[in-house]
């Protein structure tokens, strides 16, 4: 039997992560950020050193392949 995980059960599934993580004291604990605290280069997602190689490949591989 081949089963697919659908539109609705996936935004059910999201809506009750989402639920259980704002009545834990995961995000209670979070403060705000305020804009001048972050650092980025526009276009540039900073990425951890083990994971560039794949990133690049699949940057640099053409579509179609």
């Amino acid at each position: 039997m081949k089963t697919s995980f659908r539109r609705r059960g996936f935004l059910s599934a999201a809506t009750a992560g989402v639920s259980l993580l704002s009545r834990s004291n995961l995000i209670a604990g979070l403060g705000p950020v305020a804009h001048d605290e972050v650092t980025y280069q526009s276009g540039i997602v900073p990425l951890r050193p083990e994971i560039e190689p794949l990133v690049r490949l699949i940057e640099d591989t053409p579509r179609e392949r």
